[in-house]
């Protein structure tokens, strides 16, 4: 029987529900089907909460999968950070290259914004750990997403292509390069729909 890698709890469960989840995933690892497990989606009152639950079981928590990018920068602020660092879990990053922003597609004089990319872009706006406070909230959903900006975002761009060419690497790779180098318990997991792009994220590491 083979063993699954990393067995992740997707999305936080009720509450008075989620002890029950914790025990199944525990025993996924007792009973040999799997080597470790993690969650997303956590706070981070939620995931020093599943650590202690998994200690008691002699587990450890390994991961924890959140948004965090460039644009997206969130977890340096909220405590999310910190808190991997205390727990020693690796925050493995979704949407690392910000639905293709970060890949200079979009820039100015780039492609079009697909007709999802507003919504998307709103819900970046949002520290999603923290937001509560009314008049930030309604502000930024009325006000146009900083991600959707193509001049303000420019000059960053420009930087890139600069670090890009010194590098002989492609902006996406530089974006990539800059989530893996700012902490070492940062795993991006960018998406790629060819094998040309899988190589290409691939080697952000050699």
């Amino acid at each position: 029987m083979s063993e699954v890698d990393l067995y992740q709890l997707h999305y936080p469960v009720a509450r008075h529900k989620l002890n029950r989840y914790l025990d199944a995933m525990a025993e996924t690892v007792k009973s040999g089907k799997a080597k470790a497990v993690g969650v997303s989606n956590f706070n981070t009152e939620l995931m020093k909460h599943a650590h202690e639950y998994f200690a008691k079981h002699n587990i450890r928590l390994a991961s924890n999968q959140i948004g965090y990018n460039l644009l997206y920068r969130f977890p340096e602020t909220n405590g999310m950070l910190a808190a991997y660092e205390e727990l020693d879990v690796a925050l493995i990053a979704i949407l690392p290259l910000a639905e293709g922003v970060l890949t200079g597609k979009y820039r100015v004089g780039g492609d079009p914004y697909p007709s999802a990319m507003r919504t998307i872009a709103l819900v970046t706006q949002l520290d999603i750990f923290k937001e509560g406070e009314p008049s930030p909230l309604m502000r930024r959903l009325f006000t146009k997403p900083y991600m959707l900006q193509r001049e303000k975002l420019e000059p960053l761009f420009e930087l890139m292509h600069g670090i890009s060419k010194k590098y002989n690497a492609t902006i996406s790779q530089v974006s990539l390069n800059w989530l893996l180098a700012s902490n070492p318990r940062v795993i991006p997991i960018p998406g790629e729909k060819n094998s040309k792009q899988a190589a290409a994220n691939a080697a952000t590491i050699s």
